[in-house]
């Protein structure tokens, strides 16, 4: 067993900068559209998965988080772009889901989505992901607490308030991740969203508080907030390994609740995305193509047979032994006999 640098951390990152926002948000419809974001004035969580904060693209990604929670169709893949609005899918969206990577942070080592050696150019100065919990509610934002739990033995339950500094309870400052809106005498949101600008501009007889106002003594009825982040902390080789390995050995999920004096109003429940196995026979009938679709990325599958699956004494063995497959790789050419009836499942590594 090899013991590994691994541990949880639970921060309120620098999500409320004074000042604009030094970069526009990308616009393009994105993969996972159909998550639509609730409007302002309404109340959800987010469970989004991002660079960390020593990312070259954190202010991208902030500000296309941002305006995607406003309902602009922003960037939401982040195969070549770690910008993009990644939302974790939930288990309506099976087979794919939580990744083992979605929340792993390899400190000052070079990693993206679980790989170490980084060829593309757009993601070749990440240093992994964090587990992102934005929020959309309604005024006051003191009266909201988020509380996150897990499957994980990594993570253990803790709580916090969405207005206040998870680190040392001080009142967070509305400023561009942090923007709060008032609805004016006719108390509907009038306010959208400019790319051009960067920024939500305000709209009929809105005001749109974004520049260090503080929200216990200003008025307003909505608001929107870019999230506190989860992230494992792992710095080796090894330690990544052994994270892997708990996905590999167990079905795990991860949950988050927010609640408005103390009831719940909004949640997010993710689980383990699990791979299905795909076999398919080809021209030749004594050949058979095998492959994985969903499931952990980054992470090698391998396949197992039987030619009866009744008797107890034919049991599960490798078919092809030594070869691994990739969720989302190509399908394999494999060599079976037409006259036998087989099964196969497929097995993580």
């Amino acid at each position: 067993m090899v013991t590994a640098s691994v541990s949880f951390v639970v921060t309120t990152e620098d999500d409320v900068p004074a000042g604009p926002n030094k970069a526009k948000p990308s616009v393009k419809m994105g993969l996972l559209s159909l998550q639509s974001p609730v409007p302002l004035g309404q109340e959800a969580q987010y469970l989004h998965s991002g660079p960390v904060l020593a990312s070259p693209n954190i202010t991208l990604h902030r500000a296309n988080v941002m305006a995607g929670m406003f309902g602009v169709n922003v960037p939401t893949d982040r195969n070549n772009n770690p910008a993009a609005w990644y939302r974790i899918p939930t288990p309506d969206m099976a087979p794919y889901g939580w990744q083992w990577f979605d929340g792993l942070s390899t400190g000052t080592n070079k990693s993206w989505k679980g790989a170490t050696t980084l060829t593309n150019p757009a993601t070749a100065g990440e240093f992994g992901h964090r587990m992102i919990l934005s929020t959309v509610g309604t005024y006051p934002a003191s009266a909201y607490t988020v509380t996150i739990s897990s499957s994980l033995t990594n993570i253990a339950p803790i709580t916090f308030g969405i207005a206040t500094n998870s680190g040392n309870g001080a009142e967070l400052l509305f400023g561009p991740q942090y923007v709060g809106v008032d609805f004016g005498t006719n108390g509907v949101n009038e306010s959208t969203y400019s790319v051009a600008q960067g920024r939500l501009m305000p709209g009929g007889d809105d005001t749109v508080l974004d520049v260090n106002q503080s929200p216990s003594s200003t008025n307003y009825n909505a608001f929107a907030r870019f999230g506190a982040s989860v992230a494992i902390t792992s710095t080796t080789p090894a330690a990544m390994e052994q994270f892997r390995q708990q996905f590999i050995s167990s079905n795990h999920w991860f949950k988050v609740e927010l609640k408005k004096n103390g009831v719940l109003v909004a949640s997010n429940y993710v689980e383990s995305a699990l791979a299905m196995a795909m076999i398919s026979p080809t021209a030749n009938s004594s050949m058979i193509t095998i492959g994985a679709h969903g499931g952990q990325e980054n992470s090698p599958y391998s396949f197992e047979t039987r030619t009866n699956v009744t008797a107890g004494a034919d049991v599960w063995v490798p078919f092809s032994p030594g070869t691994v497959i990739y969720s989302g790789g190509p399908a394999q050419p494999f060599p079976v006999n037409p006259e036998e009836k087989r099964f196969f499942r497929l097995v993580a590594e």
